[in-house]
Order: C-alpha cells, then structure tokens, then sequence
C-alpha cells in the first residue's frame, strides 16, 4: 500500500511507481467530486472537457512542526511531494495521459524548509488542460473542484466530507458518512441556467476492498515481480 509522499529525490519511487501503476492508482479516486466530475463527462451533458481546476488549499501562514513543514525537500517533505500526486492522478483519470507539464514552485512563509505554494499545469494529449494548486497561504477560497466542457461546467466548493468525519469520529458504514451536505452541491450548467447535483457518496473504503481482491487474485505480486 502506497500514499505520498512515496520517494524523495534520493533514488525515487521508481519499482514502486511501476508496480502501483500495474496493480492500481488509489491517490484519493474515491473522492465525491472526482467521482460526480467523472460521471458527468460520461453522460455527456458536459461535452468534451477542455479544462480542470482542482486546490487542495487552506490558512496556515505560520510554519508549524508538522512533517509537511518540518521534513526537507530531500526526505519527501513539502506540499508538492504530499499532493500533487493525488491531483495528478485525478485529472489524467478525468481527462487522459500528458503531453506537457509545467509548474512553480515556492517556498513563500519566512523559515519554511520546503514549499508551500505549488501551481501544476498539465496539458493533456487530448489538448485539455489541467491546473493543479496546493497551498498553505490561501486566505480567500477557491473552487475545490472545476471541470469545464463544450457544453457547461460543474464546480465544487469544499473538500470532501469523509476527512473530516473520521476526525470527528465517525466510521464507515455510520449514517452520514461520506454525504455531503445540500448546502455544499456542486453546481452544473451555463451562464444563469444552472443547478445543484447531488454529491456522490464518497468511498475510502472501495480502496481496501479493491486491494483484498488484488491481493487475491496475486495482481500487485505480479506487478512487483516486474518492478
């Protein structure tokens, strides 16, 4: 089982990376909006996207004694190496594999040891494109989640519910988990023609369940016999 950050600069993640890739990529897929965003490119009432926009983004303008902020860049440390392989993997299963990437990465609160203001610009071979934030110095809010196609967009504000339930003490399989409540719909349409759709229920759990049934059929120790 794999999460970020998986490697620092020293060697890499390399066998490991091959071998996530051929048993499968988890990185957060079993979010609510990723799964509503994926959804609605399927049924069409998008059309063709052409751009996503995901943040993972919050307040902390002072340096604490968390690993993000405490372990150098070398050893794994920093916002980049903790996120972005989530966000990643996120836009190539909504909108398909690179041709391009661009990013800026800074380093913005006095005393930092790594970054904390990360901007990834992917462009897809599809010629979509994708714009990736992570930051600790958001004071305002921007879409958690924005998805544009031919046809109208679709937008979230928010993370994901199941975080912080779990930290407030709810389990899987509790009533609630994994809803998000009305007031934090995410909105489709164009122009003033818009209405809110139903968040799906997110699922950490179809992570484990997928994993127990690779792990079954012998798939990741084939994936790591390649590695």
């Amino acid at each position: 089982m794999f999460y970020s950050p998986l490697g620092g600069q020293q060697g890499g993640p390399c066998g490991c990376r091959r071998a996530a890739v051929r048993a499968r990529r988890v990185c957060r897929r079993d979010r609510t909006d990723r799964q509503g965003g994926r959804d609605l490119l399927r049924s069409g009432e998008l059309g063709d996207g052409f751009l996503f926009e995901s943040a993972f983004e919050w307040w902390k303008p002072d340096v604490t004694d968390g690993r993000k902020d405490r372990t150098t860049l070398t050893d794994g440390g920093g916002i980049l190496y903790d996120l972005a392989p989530h966000l990643i993997d996120q836009a190539i299963v909504l909108l398909g594999p690179v041709r391009k990437v661009h990013a800026e990465v800074d380093a913005r609160r006095p005393d930092a040891l790594n970054d904390d203001d990360v901007l990834v610009c992917l462009q897809h071979e599809s010629g979509a494109r994708s714009r990736l934030w992570m930051s600790s110095l958001a004071a305002q809010e921007r879409p958690r989640f924005l998805l544009r196609g031919t046809r109208g967009s679709y937008v979230t504000y928010g993370l994901d519910p199941q975080e912080s339930q779990l930290d407030a003490g709810q389990r899987p399989g509790d009533t609630g988990f994994g809803v998000e409540p009305n007031e934090r719909w995410g909105q489709i349409g164009a122009g003033l023609d818009t209405r809110k759709v139903p968040t799906q229920t997110g699922s950490y759990t179809t992570y484990y369940t997928e994993l127990a049934a690779a792990l079954r059929a012998g798939v990741i120790e084939a994936a790591l016999g390649t590695a």
